[in-house]
């Protein structure tokens, strides 16, 4: 989780931490060095809404499951893909919005 000081009159105050923060450098594709235009949406860890994967990849290496859904190589197999699935109708349900999409 990225963490920004929150500085007032030259001085540290405090701290924002965001697990939302754009990162300024370009990510990579992780298989071809291409710049990274999504990221693996497969949960990792042993329960559903973990953290998901966000390995950096390429359109070519990723591997398209549904809308605005993608996983690695690593995890292009059925139970993967059937929790990545499972994650983004869940969070559709509650209210989560594809970019782009009005509220």
């Amino acid at each position: 989780m990225p963490c920004e000081p929150i500085i007032k009159k030259g001085r540290v105050v405090g701290f924002i931490c965001s697990s939302k923060k754009i990162k300024d450098k370009l990510q990579r594709c992780y298989v071809c060095s291409k710049p990274a235009t999504v990221l693996c949406d497969a949960p990792i860890g042993s329960i559903y809404f973990d953290r998901a994967c966000n390995k950096p990849m390429c359109r070519e290496h990723a591997h398209n499951i549904g809308p605005d859904n993608d996983v690695c190589d690593e995890h292009n197999n059925e139970i993967s893909i059937k929790y990545a699935k499972e994650n983004r109708k869940n969070l559709e349900k509650w209210g989560w919005k594809r970019e782009g999409e009005k509220p």
